[in-house]
């Protein structure tokens, strides 16, 4: 079955028509070489039967002619008669032995195709008896035969035939053959030919008009004198040619009446478009004059704190208290509106980044200068991992504070005693990966979603301080710095989160560039604000 199936792949690979030619050939090829090969072997079986009958009569007529000079041992007659064999070409040697089995005499056709003695007087095998042996070997037949006069045997004659008569005739035989299977297989492949030209051409007009069945304009095709099946597969088309035209049309229709659709949808779109760019454009507009008139009061409330806070000797502790409050819960209120204005400028394309060459471990050690306090204050060990020269693009006083938002959280979020690792390693894409792992409570699957989103703070139950914004502030800066960020956590076991930046072509490492040099004033003046608060 196996060999079948390659048969059935190797063939798939041509045209029906050709598989059909192919298996005809094959079939009649083998029909022809079946029955040569029995006409052959009946041939050989006939000729090799009536040259028995015919030597035996010869065999039995020279035992007759030599059987009186056996008896009387008269050897020179004997082989003057078997010399006078020499006419019948059939026979190629003849020897004849005495009842000892000795031999009396023998005749072998020489070089000049005469019958000579060979003088080979050796005592033979032969053992005598009433029963003729017969066989072939080579192509030569070999009779065996008693010589017997008054009831006594007297010896026994072999006679071995020529094998050029029977080596003819298989010449003649298979030369006859050969031809008969020409003229037949030119018969054969003349009539599969006209045959499959003849049954296989409505096919092909099918095959032809199938092909044009994607673009059918509902014409049918009509043919005559068909087999069933192929009527079957012609009424089976056009059925399908006009389904499909008439499909065809409903579908223009249909595609007409979407793209008026679509059409309208897109106006609808775009009209949407412009009242959110708007509604975007009155929000910034509105967040920014905001976080400028909020900073006056602010400012001016931090002001008399500060006041109050250096006259502290003055009043009890619990008025110094409500000083430290009023203090603190301003510094609050100025970050989150530093941070909602530097939202709206992130959204608004307006902050100004500038891509460079940077040193990701001056970075971090800078970073960490900044945060160590924070992290004392809170029991909590920063195990810093980062120690290379790594150089990536990106803004340098970008990626601090991206660096210094996840730290905080790591902080904010960790167990007590907790621990903080930092790690880099390069990833494909030629980047370099910083990851920040802490030693929290982690965050589960389903609010994994809900991060780097406005506003939005999974822990506020803890009672831990902060604004919601810091990631989606973070997430911001990283793209527009062409990288990612993202975060892996295990509810019980603590989050890390990381971002990837590029990594620039440079091989060593190139001078930092610090965060005050030629930058605006709002970042001085939150990294004043929080080493202030950290400190």
């Amino acid at each position: 079955m196996k060999y079948l199936n390659n048969i059935n792949k190797y063939l798939n690979k041509y045209s029906l028509e050709t598989q059909l030619t192919i298996v005809f050939l094959v079939t009649s090829l083998s029909v022809i070489v079946i029955f040569g090969t029995y006409h052959y072997q009946d041939q050989i079986r006939s000729f090799k039967k009536n040259k028995q009958e015919s030597f035996y009569a010869l065999t039995q007529s020279i035992a007759t002619s030599i059987k009186e000079d056996i008896y009387s041992q008269n050897y020179s007659s004997i082989e003057q008669k078997l010399q006078g064999l020499n006419e019948i070409s059939e026979i190629h040697q003849v020897s004849l032995f005495n009842s000892n089995g000795a031999t009396i005499s023998e005749v072998k056709r020489d070089n000049s195709n005469k019958l000579r003695p060979t003088y080979r007087y050796i005592q033979s095998n032969v053992v005598i008896t009433k029963i003729k042996k017969m066989f072939h070997i080579n192509d030569q037949l070999t009779l065996q035969m008693p010589v017997s006069f008054a009831g006594d045997n007297l010896g026994w004659i072999e006679i071995v035939s020529s094998a050029e008569t029977l080596q003819s005739l298989k010449y003649s035989v298979i030369k006859n053959i050969i031809l008969l299977s020409i003229i037949t297989l030119v018969v054969a492949i003349v009539a599969i030919f006209s045959f499959l030209k003849i049954k296989l051409e409505p096919l092909n007009r099918l095959v032809t008009f199938s092909k044009q069945l994607p673009d059918a304009t509902g014409e049918k095709i009509n043919m005559l004198d068909l087999s069933s099946e192929i009527k079957t597969l012609m009424n089976s088309l056009n059925r399908a040619s006009e389904q499909i035209h008439h499909q065809q049309k409903s579908l223009i229709a249909q595609n007409t009446l979407l793209e008026s659709r679509v059409k309208e949808r897109t106006r609808e779109l775009e009209k949407a478009k412009i009242v959110a760019e708007k509604s975007s454009m009155a929000k910034s507009e509105f967040l920014t004059c905001m976080s400028h008139e909020l900073r006056t009061p602010l400012n001016a409330i931090l002001g008399f704190g500060q006041i109050l806070e250096l006259d502290s000797e003055k009043y009890d502790d619990v008025a110094n208290a409500n000083v430290q409050e009023i203090i603190f819960a301003g510094n609050n209120l100025l970050e989150l509106v530093n941070k909602i204005l530097d939202l709206a400028k992130i959204e608004n394309g307006e902050m100004d980044l500038s891509i460079e060459d940077i040193c990701i471990d001056s970075i971090i050690k800078k970073c960490l200068t900044l945060i160590n306090p924070l992290a004392k204050k809170s029991s909590i060990e920063i195990i810093n991992n980062i120690n290379s020269n790594n150089i990536i693009l990106a803004d340098a006083l970008g990626l601090k504070q991206v660096l210094i938002n996840l730290l905080n959280n790591a902080i904010k979020y960790n167990s007590e005693n907790g621990r903080i690792h930092l790690d880099s390693e390069i990833v494909p894409g030629n980047r370099l990966r910083i990851s920040i792992k802490d030693s929290g409570q982690g965050i589960a699957k389903k609010d994994i979603s809900k991060l780097f989103t406005p506003f939005e703070r999974l822990n506020s139950k803890y009672n831990i301080e902060g604004t919601g914004i810091g990631l989606i502030i973070s997430k911001k800066l990283v793209e527009q710095m062409n990288g990612t960020i993202g975060v892996n956590s295990t509810v019980g076991e603590g989050s890390t989160f990381w971002f990837e930046l590029e990594l620039s072509t440079k091989k060593d490492t190139v001078n930092y560039i610090h965060a005050t040099e030629n930058k605006p004033r709002r970042y001085i003046d939150a990294h004043l604000t929080n080493i202030k608060r950290l400190g």
